[in-house]
């Protein structure tokens, strides 16, 4: 029988750009677009700076482009750096089944090596569409819920799968080397929730790590070395190791080619938690529609599904950190009331510090609530919230949603995209070079060397 990184590396040796939905191609070019803006916008991030530092003995490589910057490096030092920035502000895209940043992982690495190897646009999709789908697959199968419980940060279990698995399709290894790198892969499989403690900065590294140890691992697996090919479903795979639930095996190769899970998505239109997106759309739609002030706010009541309440932090905690109040979903409510929107301002110090956020933080009650919990279960994209406002003078109004923007049945518009992606560039690499990449993205499939996009990702050099 064969093993699932068998099946796996089948998959991406026969898949084709021509076979590839037209749906699922242009879900490529949105999110390999929004992982670049983030990724250029947290170039200047302390995380970002701190991991390019120290990668300076690499520097004289002059590979591939460090984004943002006018700086060049190794390939390897290039996936850690540039996954690092992508995720320096928790404004990467989410597998909503699979809770894992895939496009953080895949676009640092596969940009590098293209950069490199003068790859064509169509390898490129080629490479991250099967990266993508077979890393969602495996989060799917680990079952998130038992991961965060058990202190696991699903990105950076699952992530180095797909950073392997795209390596290797642009590198060319054959079937056998492709199905040794995922064997290596699940030995780099490592990231915790620690961080959650005190907001401190490993959150930030594990796209960056996972699309490093991916590319190590397909390079590895180039020059002969092995890697056991039931990693996965083994007695002592990654499956038993981390997760023991195999009541969701079936999904790892159901449906394989006829469905592709990159249309589950989310591109996160708010700087936090990817689930918080749906409270913070209700907020914001009550106070326009009823016109309310923050000020008449006397109470709040917010339900989430049990599976976004895991990330919540206590309302009476008081953030310390970006990340800390990332993950309050009271203060990102706070904020959004007093502010009307939530983006990367609202997480600068200063606001963390704003006595009136910091009171009616204080004011806002959230739990997990079981119908929520259900719709989610129900459908993997539906990340609901459902938020209550008491005022002052007694009046109550509620709102719920179960779709938060670019969910599949809410998706953001390509204006949308480009809008968010032009707001984080523009001031790193310039209006003119922001046009061009979008432009290129979705021109993708026809380029001949998508190092002409990565070279673009740099800031000018005059």
């Amino acid at each position: 029988m064969k093993s699932l990184t068998e099946h796996y590396a089948e998959f991406a040796m026969q898949l084709r750009a021509e076979d590839i939905p037209s749906e699922v191609k242009e879900r490529v070019s949105d999110l390999i677009l929004d992982t670049l803006g983030v990724g250029i916008a947290g170039s200047d991030s302390p995380p970002a700076v701190m991991a390019r530092r120290s990668m300076k003995g690499q520097t004289s490589f002059k590979e591939a482009t460090l984004w943002g910057t006018k700086e060049r490096s190794s390939v390897y030092s290039a996936a850690l750096v540039n996954g690092t920035a992508s995720h320096a502000y928790d404004y990467d895209d989410t597998h909503n089944w699979a809770e894992i940043h895939i496009s953080g992982v895949l676009v640092p690495c596969l940009l590098a090596l293209g950069e490199k190897m003068r790859i064509p646009g169509r390898k490129i999709i080629e490479a991250y569409t099967a990266a993508y789908e077979v890393t969602a697959r495996i989060g799917v199968v680990g079952n998130a819920k038992i991961l965060y419980g058990k202190g696991f940060h699903c990105t950076g279990l699952g992530g180095p799968f797909g950073a392997a698995l795209a390596s290797g399709i642009v590198m060319g290894l054959d079937k056998s080397e492709l199905v040794n790198a995922l064997g290596i892969a699940g030995s780099f499989s490592s990231g915790l929730l620690e961080f959650q403690s005190d907001g401190s900065m490993t959150k930030r590294l594990h796209p960056g790590v996972a699309s490093w140890h991916g590319m190590t691992a397909a390079a590895l697996a180039k020059e002969g070395f092995t890697g056991p090919a039931t990693i996965l479903e083994g007695k002592k795979g990654w499956l038993n190791a981390f997760s023991g639930d195999f009541s969701r095996i079936d999904s790892a190769t159901k449906g394989l080619g006829d469905y592709f899970e990159i249309l589950e998505t989310h591109v996160k239109i708010y700087p936090c938690i990817s689930g918080f997106s749906a409270s913070i759309e209700c907020l914001l739609i009550l106070m326009e529609k009823y016109q309310l002030l923050p000020e008449q706010i006397e109470s709040m009541d917010v339900g989430v599904r049990d599976l976004t309440f895991t990330w919540v932090r206590p309302p009476t905690e008081i953030p310390q950190t970006i990340l800390s109040a990332q993950m309050n979903l009271a203060y990102c409510l706070a904020v959004a009331a007093y502010d009307q929107q939530v983006k990367l301002a609202q997480f600068s110090e200063d606001r963390l510090k704003d006595p009136k956020v910091l009171a009616l933080m204080q004011r806002i009650k959230i739990s997990p609530d079981q119908e929520l919990t259900d719709l989610n279960k129900q459908d993997s994209v539906c990340l609901p919230g459902r938020v209550t406002i008491k005022t002052k003078d007694g009046q109550h109004y509620q709102h719920q949603l179960n779709y938060a923007k670019d969910s599949r049945g809410n998706r953001a518009s390509r204006a949308e995209l480009e809008e968010k992606f032009f707001g984080l560039t523009r001031s790193y690499i310039g209006d003119r070079r922001s046009k061009k990449i979008a432009k290129k993205i979705y021109e993708l499939e026809q380029m001949e060397d998508v190092g002409k996009i990565a070279k673009l990702c740099g800031a000018p050099t005059g």
